[in-house]
């Protein structure tokens, strides 16, 4: 353990001392900031069956409706950063879909956290972050988040936790309508609106977004819409249906060189470099559940599809030597995907299951996805004598044809034993199978080949926890968690010769040690907590892992860290918001042996001061930092650092009868600054260290009416 790791180790228990005490002298007469007071009377779905949040494990953390309203913040991705504190950063596709690292797993975050809608994955069996554009923030009740391995419930990919988005349920007659504006040329409109029924209710919500984003030649805009249907059969039983359409089309201005950060940021990477990428989604699921007495029932079939697109073209000639000729400088390349992906989850809960207050849940997971994929490239067009095949879009220069179907099923159980008033201990237990078929036909030259590969794995947990006050709880959590390679990680591993057969991935595995104390009252909820997580066979990307660029199972890693997430209405109308991860990510076998983990950030967070200036309008000023990181690909740890980061943000809530109005300014300083690095060995100067630029300051007004 480092001496920085210790100090803030120690710093920890203090901090949580202080102000809990501070909390119960203030007490019963602070009023105004909203701190964590109706937060018992929320219905959670952690636990993949409803219960009350007080009755959740402890892991759970909660984001309501109202903190989403006061933040400003327009999308999903904008509430995880802004409001639950949690560490994101750019996702590359130029979505708004940013990418949550929890735990610090650098590249690979996406695939190793689990994002639902309403209990239903809708993270992808690809290297993608899931796409939680689609969600309008006015259909949000609350977000769940849970900062532990959570295989045993959520199987594939929980390995740093989990993250489910809850709609509005049960609200009856209410229609929300949103508009707003913001810089560079950005609007937004939103509409949420709920019917009760006879015996149900049928909710409707749209989302629309532009903005020509920060950098030339990046313009990005999202449509959705979807309606959720459920119907009370009777008072044990409801059915119901939720569709889910979304349609996002980004130009993307490529990774600009580290060195022009501070003085073109907004730049193209060069000047005609165009990229467009299209994705059209769409969800359908069916949901149900029944209760008999102690015995719930509940099952989810989901069938979801996507369609990617992307065109690019630039001159290429000073980026990669590859494109060194005087008749061939040009990159380009015309891709298309079509995924399907299917998912049933039939699961039973009984309460009271052979002594009283003991709760035993079983389930089942089933999902099936198929993507094929066509792809046409510029390779082949080195010599003159090939360059002629380039000239009708690479068409004739070679191409791909590819299908894969990735398929697993698993079978899990949980055990929660109320041991006492005070006491609760949990066991669980998942086993999980799949099996991975790819095809690919490379054309003439080349020709088609093929890969099959299947294998078993298994999560299981250990908690006790204790309420030692009314009001605070500790608790100790052991886990063994995994990720399985899908069929995107397997596309681009290592084929030696003579044979040429792919080396496929193994399961990635971790054990997990959790560490945590919570405190919750009338002005303060404090969430404190340790993490260890050592993996094997870790998936990931390597520029030089078989010679050349390509996937692999890393060498043992481990990750050990804190997280601290407090609320504090400290004196009549002020209150302190602060959220802090700390982890220290490393290599701990093989030849990267103490090295770092490229992309994770050793220290994150934020910090938001919030004062009531009456009981109508609120003003935040939050600071937002990062501390710097190695970028991604550089394993060996001597390149030049990401640098790190602090930006302010201020925003202005005023709220009058059903209207309400947000005002904000992001990155009041205009701090010139990236969460996004890479390292390209083989890219020319500057090209190999490259950032994709954040935002710098900008305004934005949104206005909200209720009825």
């Amino acid at each position: 353990m480092t001496s920085r790791f210790k100090a803030l180790a120690a710093l920890l228990p203090t901090l949580f001392i202080l102000t809990t005490a501070g909390a119960q002298q203030s007490a019963g007469r602070v009023a105004g900031i909203e701190v964590g007071q109706a937060q018992p009377s929320i219905i959670v779905y952690a636990s993949r069956f409803e219960e009350r949040l007080v009755d959740a494990l402890p892991q759970t953390s909660i984001v309501t409706a109202a903190e989403i309203q006061k933040s400003g913040a327009s999308n999903v991705s904008e509430v995880l950063s802004r409001v639950a504190g949690l560490p994101v950063r750019l996702n590359l596709d130029g979505s708004t879909n940013a990418v949550v690292d929890i735990k610090g797993f650098g590249d690979t975050a996406s695939n190793n956290i689990v994002v639902l809608l309403d209990g239903v994955r809708i993270s992808e069996q690809e290297q993608t972050m899931a796409r939680t554009s689609m969600i309008p923030i006015e259909a949000i009740d609350h977000i769940e988040i849970t900062k532990a391995g959570n295989s045993v419930l959520y199987g594939d990919g929980a390995n740093g936790g989990t993250i489910n988005i809850i709609t509005r349920k049960n609200v009856g007659n209410l229609t929300v309508v949103t508009a707003g504006v913001a810089s560079y040329a950005g609007y937004q409109s939103g509409l949420y609106h709920s019917h009760a029924l006879q015996d149900g209710e049928l909710s409707l919500y749209a989302r629309q977004y532009v903005s020509d984003n920060y950098r030339k030649n990046a313009r990005g805009s999202e449509l959705s819409a979807g309606t959720n249907w459920i119907k009370h059969v009777d008072a044990q039983t409801d059915i119901g249906v939720r569709l889910f359409s979304s349609r996002e089309r980004n130009k993307l201005p490529g990774a600009l060189p580290s060195i022009w950060l501070n003085t073109t940021p907004r730049e193209a990477q060069v000047p005609d470099y165009n990229w467009d990428a299209a994705v059209d989604s769409h969800s359908l699921t069916f949901f149900g559940k029944k209760t008999i007495q102690d015995v719930e029932l509940a099952v989810d079939w989901n069938r979801r599809s996507r369609h990617n697109s992307d065109d690019y073209s630039y001159d290429a000639y000073n980026v990669y030597a590859g494109y060194h000729y005087d008749d061939w400088r040009r990159s380009y390349s015309n891709a298309s995907s079509q995924a399907d992906v299917q998912s049933i989850s039939p699961r039973v809960k009984v309460n009271n299951f052979i002594v009283s207050r003991n709760t035993l849940q079983v389930g089942y997971d089933w999902l099936k996805t198929v993507k094929d994929g066509q792809a046409f490239l510029t390779f082949g067009c080195s010599s003159g004598s090939s360059t002629a095949m380039c000239s009708n879009g690479g068409v004739d220069a070679g191409g791909s044809t590819s299908q894969i179907v990735h398929k697993s099923s698993g079978v899990y159980f949980r055990d929660v034993w109320e041991v006492s008033s005070t006491d609760r201990i949990v066991l669980g237990y998942r086993r999980e199978s799949y099996s991975q078929n790819r095809s690919i036909d490379y054309g003439d030259g080349y020709g088609p080949s093929a890969f099959t590969a299947k294998a078993t794995t298994h999560a299981n947990e250990f908690e006790y926890a204790k309420n030692f006050q009314p009001n605070m709880t500790g608790y100790v959590r052991l886990s063994r968690n995994f990720r399985i390679p899908n069929a995107d990680d397997n596309s681009n591993v290592a084929s030696p010769p003579p044979s040429y057969n792919p080396e496929l991935l193994r399961v990635q595995t971790s054990k997990d040690v959790d560490i945590g104390l919570n405190y919750q009252a009338g002005v303060v909820s404090t969430e404190a907590s340790y993490f260890q997580s050592r993996t094997n066979n870790e998936i990931g990307f390597d520029p030089s892992g078989c010679g050349y660029a390509c996937n692999v199972n890393y060498d043992p890693t481990k990750r050990e860290g804190v997280n601290f997430k407090q609320k504090w209405a400290f004196s009549l109308g002020w209150a302190i918001r602060t959220n802090l991860q700390y982890v220290n990510a490393r290599f701990v076998e093989g030849p990267y042996l103490g090295h770092q983990i490229p992309g994770v950030a050793a220290f994150s967070g934020n910090l938001s001061l919030d004062h009531r200036l009456s009981p109508q309008d609120q003003i935040s000023l939050t600071t937002r930092w990062a501390e710097s990181r190695y970028m991604s690909g550089d394993f060996g740890n001597n390149q030049s650092k990401l640098p790190g980061y602090v930006v302010v943000d201020m925003s202005y809530f005023y709220r009058m009868n059903n209207w309400s109005l947000v005002a904000s300014l992001m990155n009041l300083a205009d701090k010139k600054y990236t969460d996004a690095g890479i390292y390209k060995p083989s890219y020319t100067q500057p090209y190999q260290l490259t950032v994709y630029p954040n935002p710098g300051r900008s305004f934005s007004l949104g206005g909200r009416y209720a009825f």
